[in-house]
C-alpha cells in the first residue's frame, strides 16, 4: 500500500474520503484541502453524522457511495484496509505518515468542540 508523505502524491482532480473522523483525520483534511485536494467525506468505524461540516459515513454504509480513493488517517491501518477490502474498496492509501510528519514539524490546527 502506498504511504502518503506529501499531498503531491494525490491527484487534485480526484476527490478522496478520509478514513478517520477524529483529530488526525480532520487535521489531514485541512492539510489536503490547503494543497488543493478535495475531501468528500469522512469514513469512521463507529459513527456517522457530520464532522467539520462534512458527512461521516460508517464503514458498513460505504458500499452505497461511489468512492474514488480512501485515505486512511489512523494507527489501525491493517484493520481498516481489511474492512475496506471487505466492501470492495481497493484504491486505499495511508495518509497517517503525512499527518505525523506535519504535526511533528509544527503544523497545528485548532478545532472547536463539536
Amino acid at each position: 500500500m502506498q504511504r502518503i508523505l506529501s499531498a503531491d502524491q494525490l491527484a487534485p482532480e480526484r476527490p478522496v474520503m478520509i478514513y478517520g473522523a477524529g483529530v488526525a483525520g480532520r487535521t489531514l483534511r485541512h492539510l489536503l484541502e490547503r494543497e488543493g485536494i478535495m475531501v468528500q467525506a469522512f469514513i469512521d468505524s463507529f459513527r456517522n453524522g457530520k464532522e467539520d461540516d462534512l458527512p461521516v459515513f460508517r464503514v458498513d454504509e460505504i458500499d452505497k457511495y461511489e468512492i474514488e480513493k480512501v485515505v486512511i488517517c489512523s494507527i489501525y491501518v491493517n484493520e481498516i484496509i481489511a474492512a475496506c477490502r471487505l466492501r470492495g474498496l481497493e484504491n486505499i492509501v495511508d495518509g497517517y505518515p503525512l499527518y505525523v510528519l506535519h504535526t511533528r514539524t509544527g503544523f497545528r490546527l485548532r478545532f472547536p468542540r463539536s
